[in-house]
Parts: C-alpha cells; sequence; structure tokens
C-alpha cells in the first residue's frame, strides 16, 4: 500500500455495521467481522474460503510498529462465518512495513509491498505442501514507487510513479515472452491521467482491468477498462454507486464468485474500511427477473457504397434499450456494413431482432445508419435541405482507434491544441471542437479553419443538430469549393 496515500489519515473508531443500497438492488456491506479501529484495505482471494488483507492494527502483543505501518492478515470463511484474522507467517510479515500489492489472475501468486528502495514489490509461490515460499524481488521494480501487480501469463501489470509517466502513479505494463524474459515496462497511455492511478486488478481472462483513480474531484474512484478485440484498452469507465460513493473508494477485487470487494473511507471519517457487494447472491434473486439496459451497437466490415465512394455510412443511432433477463443481456450488437449494397438499403433497428430471449423497447422502424448524400452544394442549397429548427452545429474534427487521448491528438494536430474536446465511443475516439454555432454561416467558417488554417483531417465536418436530437452531417470540398450532405 501506498504511503502516499494512507501518511494522511488520521483514525477514528466507529461501531457498526453500515449497508448502502441502490435501485439497482445491489448493496455494499462493510465486512465487520474482519474489521478494526485502523485502516483495512486491499482485500485479496486465492480460493473460495481465505480473504487476505493489509491491516494498520496492531500486533498480537498490541504493539504497532510504527505510524501507519501494515501487515497482511488472514481470516477463513466458515459456514458465512468469517473467524478472527490473523497474521501471515514471518516469511510474508517482518518487523518492517508488508502489505498486499496483487495477485496473478491463476491465483497461484501473491504479491508483497515493502518500503524497500523507495517502494518495491515481491512475489511468493504456494509450494506443492500448500504453503507460501520465500518471497523473491520482482523484475519489474525500479528506483521510483512500485505500488501494485497483476499477472496474467503474458504480461504484468503494475502502478508506479516512474519519470515516464504522465504523473505521480501511472498503470504501466512489462509483457513476458515463451521463455519468460520480462519486457521493459511501458505506461498504458490510453488508460493514465495527469494524476494518479493505483491498485490495478484484472479478471480472470486478463481482458478487463480495475484500478483506482482521483483524476476526477480530488477523491478516488474505481474505474473499469475492457480490451478492445484483445488488444487496445476502451476508455476506462467510471464504476457506479454502491462501488463508488462521494468519498475515496480503492482496492477493487472479486472472489472466485464474482462478488466484489473493495476499500472505501465512506463512512463520514477517514478510516479505512473493506465492503463487500454480494453479486452471487443478488443474481439468484434477479435470475427471474426482467431488467432494462442501454446496449450499444458497433458497425464492422466494410461497404461497397464506401468503398466505391457512392456515399458516406454514417451511424446515427449508437445503442438500443432492451428488457430481457440478467442472464440474456447481450453485450453489444453488430451490424455488418458488407449488407448495404445500394443507396436504396438501409439498417433499422428491426434488422437486430434475430433474438426471442430480449425485448427491444426502441421502434422498429428507426434508422441505425444513413447514407444519402448530396454532392456539389452551395451553402444556400445546404440551407434549403435542413427541414428543422437548428438547435446547434458542432464541428467534429477527427475520428481515430489509434489516438486515444487529447495529448495524442494535439502532437498530431498542434494548430488545434487547447480547441478540441475528446468524446470516446465504443471502440473509437472522436474528437470535436470546443466551439459550437447556432448557424450554418458560423459552422461553415469553423469547419474551413479547421481544414485550411489548422490542417485538421480532410473530412472534417459539421453536425447539425434538432430540438429531437436529429442529425444532418455536412462535409466541405476544398478542391471543388462545394459541400457534400448527408441525411437520412
Amino acid at each position: 500500500m501506498t504511503q502516499k496515500l494512507t501518511s494522511i489519515l488520521f483514525l477514528i473508531f466507529f461501531i457498526g455495521s453500515f449497508v448502502f443500497a441502490q435501485e439497482k438492488s445491489l448493496i455494499a456491506v462493510k465486512l465487520d467481522a474482519i474489521g478494526s479501529k485502523y485502516n483495512e484495505f486491499y482485500p485479496i482471494f486465492i480460493d473460495s474460503t481465505s480473504i487476505y488483507f493489509t491491516s494498520e492494527r496492531e500486533n498480537g502483543k498490541g504493539e504497532k510498529i510504527s505510524a501507519f505501518s501494515q501487515s497482511i492478515y488472514i481470516s477463513e470463511n466458515k459456514n458465512n462465518l468469517w473467524s478472527s484474522p490473523k497474521s501471515l507467517s514471518y516469511f510474508l510479515n517482518s518487523d518492517n512495513h508488508d502489505a498486499c500489492a496483487g495477485v496473478s489472475n491463476d491465483k497461484n501468486k501473491l504479491f508483497v509491498y515493502k518500503r524497500f528502495n523507495g517502494g518495491d514489490i515481491y512475489v511468493t509461490e504456494k509450494n506443492e505442501k500448500g504453503m507460501w515460499n520465500n518471497l523473491k524481488h520482482l523484475a519489474i521494480n525500479s528506483e521510483f514507487h512500485e505500488s501494485s501487480v497483476a499477472m496474467t501469463d503474458s504480461a504484468i501489470y503494475f502502478t508506479s510513479d516512474m519519470s515516464n509517466g504522465k504523473g505521480q502513479h501511472d498503470l504501466y505494463v512489462a509483457t513476458i515472452d515463451e521463455k519468460g524474459n520480462i519486457a521493459k515496462p511501458q505506461p498504458i497511455a490510453e488508460l493514465n491521467s495527469e494524476l494518479d492511478e493505483n491498485y490495478v486488478f484484472l479478471t480472470e481472462d486478463g481482458n478487463t482491468m480495475y484500478f483506482s483513480s482521483n483524476r476526477k474531484d480530488s477523491i478516488y474512484d474505481i474505474y473499469k477498462s475492457t480490451k478492445i478485440y484483445g488488444e487496445k484498452w476502451g476508455v476506462p469507465q467510471k464504476l457506479e454507486f454502491p462501488i463508488n460513493s462521494d468519498k475515496n473508494d480503492i482496492c477493487y477485487s472479486e472472489d472466485i464468485f464474482g462478488n466484489i470487494y473493495f476499500s472505501s473511507d465512506r463512512i463520514d471519517s477517514l478510516q479505512y474500511e473493506i465492503f463487500k457487494v454480494d453479486v452471487e447472491k443478488q443474481a439468484k434473486i434477479d435470475e427471474k427477473k426482467a431488467i432494462i439496459k442501454s446496449i450499444p451497437i458497433n458497425l464492422i466490415g466494410e461497404s461497397k457504397i464506401e468503398l466505391n465512394h457512392i456515399g458516406e455510412i454514417v451511424q446515427i443511432k449508437d445503442s438500443v434499450k432492451v428488457e430481457c433477463l440478467q442472464e440474456n443481456i447481450p453485450a453489444y450488437f453488430e451490424i455488418n456494413k458488407a449488407l448495404v449494397n445500394d443507396t436504396s438499403r438501409l439498417i433499422f433497428v428491426s434488422d437486430i431482432i434475430s433474438d426471442e430471449s430480449f425485448n427491444i423497447l426502441d421502434s422498429p422502424n428507426e434508422a441505425i445508419i444513413s447514407i444519402k448524400k448530396s454532392e456539389g452544394l452551395s451553402l444556400e442549397e445546404v440551407k434549403a435541405e435542413i427541414d428543422f429548427d437548428i438547435k446547434y452545429c458542432k464541428i467534429q474534427v477527427g475520428a481515430f482507434i489509434n489516438i486515444s487521448t487529447l495529448k495524442d491528438f494535439e502532437a498530431k494536430y498542434p494548430k488545434l491544441k487547447g480547441k478540441v474536446n475528446i468524446e470516446p465511443f465504443p471502440n473509437i475516439f472522436k474528437f470535436v471542437l470546443k466551439e459550437t454555432c447556432k448557424d450554418l454561416e458560423c459552422a461553415s467558417a469553423l469547419q474551413k479553419k479547421c481544414i485550411t488554417e489548422h490542417q485538421s483531417v480532410s473530412d472534417t465536418f459539421i453536425g447539425v443538430y434538432s430540438e429531437e436530437g436529429e442529425r444532418i452531417v455536412i462535409f466541405f470540398d476544398v478542391e471543388k469549393n462545394k459541400y457534400i450532405l448527408l441525411k437520412k
């Protein structure tokens, strides 16, 4: 556990259990059975009956080695009751400072943080007798402060305040080859911010990462990121209540049943305590209850229309609402653009209704894409095509898969520095001007300036929006000095 966070804590005693509820029926319950009047962090699970965690409590003699010193404890669950926590053996706990730092996703390796060398991570594995071997220094350690680790067969993910990061602690990855050689660690740019990222956790398949960050409102929240097609990490999403609250929430973990554990100081104090969200129990309650959820729509493949430059396919509906049992909820819907062979073929919501296990609540006749294209238009002719009152106009200056941060975008398009916001979507990152317009004259002038003066992408377009959310897209052909219009 990093001292940069814990050293500012003042310990306050609190008696009793505290429960938080949310509309979706999940609750977070404080684990009183393993708690104390001191800070408890980083719950970790190796098997179905044991919880490992870090505590600042006094040792068995009623002593504390030093202020904010920590040790690793274990509690066993028998008949749904947690035993009194016991300190781990001297092989893992010393007279110094020892804290849980993570677990490998196969549960065979336990990582331990020690203060040596500015803060380093050590690893232990269980032997044939089920006992932990002596600790070994982990290869990814540096002269900087390493604080948490997650590991798969092919990579080590960890947090460090190395000097090549964006600021404070950042997330890093070091790949492992077939011979076990560990590559030089690299920062995970798409996940890091200029503030602190810490307490990394990976799911068993290695495709979903959880971590804590104080990137918003100066408090720590728990974020989730999922790999896109098994490669690049997706945009981090802040978890909802009851996992995140208006206080600090850190150290996300899961047991082998999928129940969620984390540490929080949410009970009006500056004392961290361990909480549990009983997902397994709630799933049994919800399995016969239909729920409503918004499911993203992803476009895949290539269309002959685009390949032959007949027109542009524009996604005008990004998601649909479905009602079904929890077990039947799809992660996303995919639409193959190759199905669109000519300009008379549109794709509607009804085209994705292929399964009777869920009910789509959106109108079946709502269009998902638009492919109409009008070329060679003057600005006055464009105005004539718009058959609604304009609410506002927005300028999109680029959409990328491999540029996922403002810093990377501004490095490629320096003349747009400070002028653009990022809008993350599933599998793509869109960049739009901060400045919006109420009319086409203003929007057209901005669009031309972006293309000619600021050297943005050539397909920089104007999105014209109505009060009802209808959108018309307008491109500008610099060579012909004419406009191209797409609408439903």
